[in-house]
């Protein structure tokens, strides 16, 4: 990461291996390069809209989170992994390692063209899955897109087509789901919780006895809006099926928030349960993280959390740190040393690469990525971490004064941080050490500390910018 042609846009897999020669797909690092390895299952669980704030482990004061505190606690939290503000971009380039400006162009949309994780892991002879939100369904406009971006089953919703159904009080995506697939075939909505619905398909498939390591994706709706009442919520015990009809339409309230992240967090712990009754625990790399930061634009009344002492809103669709920086978690017994908290820095697209390092699968030639792996990280070796994360936001009308650093106007700011500094493509630097609500910029010759980081990071932002492939 120290120039572009190290860390930036690999455009064949040659020099790829040069890159990972510490720590990416395919190289000697691997977990299970050897033949005689088992190869480790995978499970990612990502919350959706589950700031930082809102984890206990993460400094959140709020709400209990005593089960992704478990695995934080046996396993290795990262402080610093940047995705971007909100759902869509985010999981494209989670499933591609690619940052959205060479591939991001619509939302909702994942294009035919693009290569992912599942399917580099599922020609290495994984099974694959996914469960929950996949949300990405214009890929060729048919649900079974899902299938094209190589995931052997799924049961999942059609995204596109729920906004109607929950303004006609018909259903959502927590009650009485009435757009669910199950491996291409629509099921008919009944009064089951839909997070229930998608943890057991995630327990079925993960408790098979096969022969064949898996990749088991749960893309959790929990804790999207609306904020609705779980099974545990008091409202839904004591009322049943007549209280669940109460809850079908698009509105929420704030004070449910709390009941979903509890049902969220119990989800976690009983997936662990699972790992370790079927005897699966030692072999499984379980990744914790989000999309983005809590949702705070469409509820009624403002979901207000205590976290660090102070008290904050959601930062979802902006590009703060309470926004693109999300929790991130990895546990894996044997490989992660239990209750390390990191400051190396990775972000979204970091996740294929490791991903593929994880199953000794090499990348396919010519992939371009803009990831590397922090396997290494995991098993403490940091010599070839990065030195710098990037995001990308401004979706409700923050950026009208943004200028590109390579002059290329897309109306969206970018930004940029190593382990202290964090610069905004619109000039301003703030010290994440010391300030890390961003409440004070440094003015240009104010701080020379600041100046030296604001020239290397801006410098590093541009040659990103103007590498590779670039659709804005």
């Amino acid at each position: 990461m120290k120039n572009l042609s190290r860390r930036g846009f690999m455009k064949s897999i040659g020099l790829a291996a040069a890159v990972f020669a510490s720590g990416g797909c395919g190289n000697i690092s691997s977990l299970a390069s050897s033949k005689n390895v088992k190869r480790p299952n995978i499970l990612l669980i990502l919350g959706d809209d589950i700031g930082r704030e809102t984890i206990s482990c993460c400094g959140g004061e709020s709400y209990s989170t005593p089960n992704i505190d478990k695995l934080a606690a046996t396993g290795m939290r990262f402080k610093n992994c940047y995705a971007t503000p909100i759902c869509s971009p985010t999981r494209v380039e989670l499933l591609t390692g690619k940052y959205s400006f060479r591939n991001y162009t619509k939302w909702r949309q994942l294009k035919g063209s693009e290569t992912t994780f599942p399917q580099i892991l599922q020609k290495h002879g994984y099974r694959t899955a996914l469960a929950g939100k996949w949300q990405l369904e214009d890929w060729d406009e048919e649900p079974k897109g899902i299938e094209k971006a190589g995931y052997d089953e799924y049961l999942s919703l059609d995204h596109p087509k729920m906004l109607a159904y929950s303004k006609r009080d018909e259903g959502n995506v927590f009650w009485k789901i009435p757009t669910l697939y199950k491996n291409g075939e629509h099921i008919e909505p009944g009064y089951e919780y839909g997070e229930d619905l998608f943890f057991e398909f995630t327990k079925d498939f993960i408790s098979r006895e096969t022969d064949k390591p898996w990749l088991m994706e749960y893309h959790m709706n929990l804790c999207h809006r609306p904020f609705m009442p779980t099974p545990d919520s008091e409202v839904i015990k004591n009322g049943g099926k007549s209280a669940i009809d109460n809850y079908l339409g698009f509105e929420g309230e704030t004070k449910y928030f709390s009941d979903m992240l509890s049902y969220a967090d119990k989800l976690v712990g009983k997936l662990v349960d699972v790992l370790e009754k079927t005897g699966q625990r030692d072999n499984t790399l379980v990744i914790f993280t989000a999309d983005n930061g809590t949702d705070n634009v469409w509820e009624a009344k403002k979901l207000r959390s205590e976290y660090r002492n102070r008290m904050v809103e959601g930062g979802k669709y902006k590009i703060s740190d309470l926004g693109a920086a999300v929790p991130f978690i990895a546990n894996f017994p044997g490989v992660v040393k239990s209750g390390v908290v990191t400051e190396e820095l990775i972000d979204f697209s970091d996740i294929l690469p490791s991903f593929c390092d994880a199953a000794g699968a090499k990348l396919p030639e010519g992939l371009e990525t803009d990831g590397r792996s922090f396997m290494p990280v995991l098993k403490g070796d940091n010599s070839n971490a990065r030195e710098w994360i990037y995001s990308w936001g401004g979706f409700i009308k923050t950026s009208r004064r943004y200028k590109d650093p390579v002059k290329y106007k897309d109306e969206h700011l970018h930004i940029i941080r190593n382990k202290r500094w964090k610069y905004y493509s619109d000039g301003r630097i703030f010290d994440m050490k010391n300030d890390p609500f961003e409440e004070r910029a440094f003015k240009e010759g104010e701080n020379k500390q600041a100046d030296k980081a604001r020239k290397l990071l801006k410098s590093e932002l541009a040659k990103l910018r103007s590498s590779g492939r670039r659709l804005w």
